[in-house]
């Protein structure tokens, strides 16, 4: 799968990431959880595992370049580790929910 570069961030630790494509784009805080999801509706036409897929791919994507740009900073520029864990796990759960309710929306779609 591929990804285009990070786009140059808007404040000092966020960081951004998308599919080639441009179909699915995530944005990650400075706080390091995810502050947008935008789906393109053509990315909708895919089945939802593959869309999930793609979702998941591109979140990690942005938060790998997030904490990659943390570790530059040093020790420092860290936030507590186990602040971390509990914004990961928080964000991990609101990604969880939302991907939860899109596959609902798809079958509705499929079903009606």
């Amino acid at each position: 799968m591929a990804f285009q570069r990070p786009r140059e961030p808007e404040t000092p630790f966020s960081s951004h990431a998308e599919t080639e494509d441009g179909r699915i784009r995530v944005t990650v805080e400075d706080n390091g959880l995810v502050s947008t999801l935008s789906i393109a509706p053509r990315a909708m036409r895919n089945g939802s595992d593959e869309l999930a897929e793609l979702i998941l791919a591109t979140v990690r994507e942005a938060q790998t370049a997030w904490f990659r740009k943390k570790l530059d900073k040093g020790p420092e520029a860290s936030p507590d580790q186990e602040m971390i864990r509990k914004d990961l796990a928080e964000a991990e759960a609101a990604f969880e929910r939302r991907l939860a309710e899109l596959r609902q929306m798809m079958a509705e779609l499929r079903d009606s």
